[in-house]
């Protein structure tokens, strides 16, 4: 039991030698302990050697090779071998928590135990010291040592890579946006050329429809021209007399079809010259592009367009000129004449005019909704006539004025121009005004007959 105590006893001072050395202290003590035992044997051995007069042999020492890494299996027989040892420690442990505990119960049967000597502390201290020098200096710990310097090199040589390989990275990305950059730029420089190009294509396909219209336009010219110089007629071609009366009689066609093409177009019916001439011309020339039945189709579809836009523009001439003449009725001085107009004596004039006297009439012509039809004070034109020569409407409107007087009257389309009107300037039934101011009177001359002449300028300001 005692041994058993000193036992308990030395573990415990090995423990404390585990807080100053970093190694376990049963582990320490164990090996020790082994040491101990086996060296007076080594002791006792020496005097034999001696006297046999042979040397002790020493096991040859290992270069340590600090330089070259160990091997895998060495590595692994290293590792087997702290294994092991950590579960000796690891039955020592249980060993010790036994022996504590059979000291407590110890403890517990004897109220004063004997005082045991303890044994000296520094020698096993010391033990334990060499114990760990030579844990420290054995050949497993150096080569575990190696191995970490290996380890060491590696991750340092493996950081070095690992940088240099960051390095060539951003190497690497500084280039691609690089050429990234340059890539966008060819692109916007592209995008810009190929803008540029369709713009001018554009440009180049509208020149190319406009020169083609132009072209278009002048054959249309040029052919139009052959065709009118067909119907070209010569100052030697009409010395013939039968051909000088045709031409009279085409001439006179041609009026009334400018009148009609005039009066269409003053009630709002859109015409094209240049198709009714064609009509014209292959109507007489008997090459029609239409078949017959088409034709009168289309004539009457013509003739309706055209009787439907005269009624709207008789129907609105009709309310404005009502509407003129019952505002003019009630001006001042405005009276109605035994024939049906209604006048307003502007001027009177001095003088009254002889029934035979010589009147020069300056007139100024215009519809209700203010369009000057015909205005002789501004071409400069006086009519000049016998008063008995002037028609019944002029003839009484005269007769309300002394010499130079003015007047103004308004007169119905039954005094005027009918329901025919006077085309193209003036629409059917309607209502004129007369602006008329007597230039001058004289007695008649032998043989005078209606003159229109240019006016003087005392005539003109009158």
């Amino acid at each position: 039991m005692r041994l058993r105590l000193f036992g308990c006893v030395a573990l415990l001072f090995t423990g404390v030698a585990q807080a100053d050395d970093g190694v376990p202290a049963l582990l320490q003590f164990a090996e020790q302990y082994q040491r101990q035992s086996t060296g007076p044997k080594s002791e006792n051995a020496a005097p034999a050697d001696r006297a046999s007069g042979q040397k002790k042999r020493e096991p040859a020492k290992r270069p340590l090779d600090t330089h070259q890494p160990a091997s895998p299996a060495k590595a692994f027989t290293l590792s087997q071998a702290l294994l092991a040892r950590d579960q000796q420690l690891a039955r020592q442990r249980m060993e010790l928590t036994m022996l504590r505990q059979e000291l407590a119960a110890l403890r517990a049967e004897k109220a004063a135990p004997p005082v045991a000597t303890l044994p000296d502390s520094s020698t096993l201290q010391q033990w334990i010291a060499g114990l760990g020098a030579a844990w420290r200096g054995s050949p497993d710990a150096q080569r575990a040592e190696a191995l970490l310097r290996q380890a060491t090199q590696e991750t340092a040589k493996t950081k070095a890579a690992a940088m240099q390989a960051e390095r060539r990275a951003s190497e690497l990305e500084s280039a691609a946006q690089a050429s990234a950059q340059t890539l966008a730029q060819r692109q916007r420089e592209h995008q810009e050329a190929l803008h540029a190009l369709r713009a001018a294509l554009e440009a180049s396909e509208q020149k190319r429809a406009a020169e083609q219209k132009a072209t278009q336009q002048a054959r249309e010219a040029l052919l139009a021209l052959h065709q009118r110089l067909q119907w070209e007629m010569t100052p030697e071609q009409l010395k013939d007399k039968r051909k000088r009366l045709s031409y009279a009689a085409g001439s006179a066609l041609g009026r009334d079809i400018q009148g009609v093409v005039a009066e269409r177009q003053s009630w709002g019916v859109p015409v094209d010259r240049d198709s009714l001439l064609a009509g014209v011309i292959d109507s007489v020339s008997g090459r029609l592009q239409l078949p017959p039945d088409e034709l009168n189709a289309l004539t009457a579809q013509a003739d309706a367009a055209a009787v439907a836009a005269r009624e709207k523009r008789v129907n609105e001439q009709r309310r404005r000129d009502e509407d003129y003449l019952a505002q003019f009725r009630q001006q001042k001085g405005v009276k109605p004449s035994a024939m049906g107009f209604w006048y307003r004596v502007d001027y009177a004039g001095e003088g009254a005019l002889a029934p035979t006297a010589v009147v020069d009439v300056v007139v100024k012509e215009k519809l209700t909704d203010g369009t000057v039809i015909q205005d002789m004070e501004l071409s400069g034109k006086v009519l000049s006539q016998p008063l008995s020569e002037y028609p019944p409407l002029f003839r009484e409107a005269i007769s309300h004025l002394h010499n130079h007087g003015s007047l103004t009257m308004v007169v119905p389309p039954a005094l005027a121009y009918g329901e025919t009107g006077y085309p193209p300037k003036v629409p059917p039934n309607a209502t004129m005004i007369y602006e008329l101011r007597i230039d001058n009177s004289q007695a008649p001359a032998k043989g005078a007959k209606a003159v229109k002449r240019e006016a003087d300028t005392a005539g003109g300001q009158g």
